[in-house]
């Protein structure tokens, strides 16, 4: 059951983040408790309130430095927090790392249909040659691409198949068992 939650959860958070560009509170507050009362009911008190707001917790706290720095939207965090309220706090950490690879390679196929990855990859080594080699403070502003800001892409979808290929991988698996034989 929880499982079925979790997925439902992280449906319609892929579809408002791709068609809206938004993760509504109303959808992270609705799953967050569904993953308290379900947790609560299948681990008990002190277990599923643990499981609950340990992986809650680890969740927001994986994507905090990126939401900081302007990378990652606030909806994207409270998603990756209920994520780990469904999954706890080991298990959201697997999927935050499958996320970031699914990001990663969806950034990377953008970059290069957009034709500007060679320009991103001269901002990040004229970063780094101001800041290592010269000493120079270089600030965050003076390297943004104005043309970038439109091309962002929904890490909601990420985050989505990151708990996917988890799923998938096995890992889920021994906490939930499978619910489709494939």
């Amino acid at each position: 059951m929880i499982t079925w939650a979790m997925f439902l959860f992280l449906a319609v958070c892929l579809v408002t983040d791709l068609a809206e560009r938004k993760i509504y509170n109303v959808v992270v507050i609705t799953g967050l408790a569904a993953a308290l009362v379900l947790n609560l009911l299948e681990l008990g008190l002190k277990s599923g309130l643990l499981q609950t707001f340990s992986g809650f917790f680890t969740g927001i706290l994986l994507l905090f430095i990126p939401f900081v720095l302007g990378g990652i939207g606030a909806g994207d965090v409270k998603m990756l927090g209920t994520v780990g309220a469904f999954l706890g706090s080991s298990l959201v950490v697997q999927v935050m790392l499958a996320s970031a690879v699914a990001g990663g390679a969806y950034a990377l196929i953008v970059m290069l249909n957009n034709k500007c990855l060679l320009r991103r990859l001269r901002n990040i080594c004229r970063a780094i040659y101001s800041s290592a080699i010269v000493r120079e403070k270089t600030y965050f502003e003076s390297l943004q691409d104005p043309a970038a800001e439109q091309q962002t892409i929904p890490y909601g979808a990420a985050i989505t198949a990151g708990v996917i290929i988890i799923y998938l991988l096995g890992s889920m698996n021994n906490a939930f068992p499978v619910m489709v034989s494939l």
